[in-house]
């Protein structure tokens, strides 16, 4: 099953054999943190490493004018498919429970996430991936006393960086959204303080993605870190904001995420 593709501003199936749309929820962590400079973590990072890796590659690839080495996986041909690469990684790294992994490998993903979907034609499978960084970001910001992260404490650099990953992913969304040829106005991604805790499912939609609802799950994007972070919603950083590149980083362990 695939999101809903725009271009030239119309809605369409996206074109995708092997995608699927995402959960917005995040899987159940592990009951404990691993141990610092341990076997599982080691073979955590190099795995997950090596994830990474090969998404970049595969990125890469979708723009390589040599196509003579047919050894390699074929590259991205939509950006669904980029969004379930990075899911299946985000989850083995939530399910770590380890901040230590979490917040640079979440930062890793998400920046990849951002960066890469300015070169394909905007799918609303973004936006549940979007709501699961969300998630995982805003638990880590307020971590309590069920949540493994609550002895953790994120840094003010690296506050810094996920606010600004927050906004300058919530102003790509946007933007990528527009060159799709999707009319996105202000008024349509303002909600009622009443609406803020429903969620806008534009995924399940057959053919109905109206552009009402695109806009208004683009107004939510990143609403719960921003929030937390004191990001003013309505902000958004100018359009020549530099990407990042985000940093690869990876795990091995497939016995402790059940995978």
């Amino acid at each position: 099953m695939t999101g809903t593709q725009i271009q030239n501003g119309l809605l369409s199936p996206a074109s995708s054999e092997h995608t699927h749309i995402p959960s917005d929820q995040l899987p159940v962590p592990r009951s404990r943190p691993l141990l610092p400079a341990s076997h599982k973590e080691t073979s955590l990072i190099n795995f997950i490493d090596n994830r990474i890796l090969a998404i970049t590659r595969r990125y890469a690839k979708s723009f390589a004018a040599d196509e003579s080495d047919q050894s390699l996986q074929s590259g991205y041909t939509s950006f669904d498919q980029i969004i379930v690469d990075i899911d299946a990684v985000l989850d083995v790294v939530w399910i770590s429970a380890t901040p230590s992994i979490q917040i640079p490998y979440l930062l890793a993903l998400a920046g990849h996430f951002r960066g890469y979907m300015h070169s394909f034609p905007f799918v609303t499978t973004s936006f549940p991936l979007a709501r699961k960084f969300d998630l995982a970001f805003s638990r880590l910001l307020s971590a309590t006393a069920d949540n493994p992260a609550v002895a953790h404490v994120i840094s003010a650099t690296e506050k810094v960086r996920i606010r600004s990953l927050a906004q300058e992913t919530r102003y790509e969304m946007i933007e990528v959204a527009g060159k799709s040829g999707l009319n996105v106005r202000q008024e349509d991604m303002e909600t009622d303080e009443d609406e803020t805790d429903m969620e806008t499912d534009v995924t399940d939609t057959e053919d109905g993605a109206s552009n009402q609802s695109i806009a208004l799950s683009l107004g939510r994007v990143y609403e719960r870190t921003l929030e937390i972070l004191g990001g003013d919603l309505s902000s958004l950083p100018p359009p020549d904001t530099p990407r990042d590149q985000a940093p690869a980083q990876s795990t091995d362990d497939v016995e402790i995420i059940d995978l």
